[in-house]
């Protein structure tokens, strides 16, 4: 169905980010490995997926200021997570 879907649509390809973060710090995953479900859904229904580098985390990006950049709307524990995550991460490769 997915497929008749796209096909009828004239998709023949999807851009789009991988993650609107770069990898997380292994202590983080655990928890933040679900919020890559949108894109696991390719893994399911067998199309083929790739992931390219197109830029890396600049050092104003890598502070831990998740939370603020969202202004609060995101503030609970995943969020917390993922803030933790951005301390440090300067030089990660963000991915498409």
């Amino acid at each position: 169905m997915f497929d008749e879907k796209w096909r009828t649509a004239g998709v023949d390809a999807l851009i789009s980010p991988c993650s609107y973060h770069c990898a997380f710090k292994i202590e983080d995953a655990e928890e933040l490995f679900s919020i890559h479900d949108y894109y696991m859904l390719f893994n399911f229904i067998h199309y083929p997926a790739g992931v390219v580098p197109v830029s890396k985390v600049q050092p104003d990006e890598s502070k831990g200021t998740y939370i603020s950049d969202t202004n609060r709307r995101w503030n609970d524990r995943v969020a917390l997570k993922i803030q933790n995550s951005e301390i440090s991460s300067e030089g990660m490769p963000l991915c498409v």
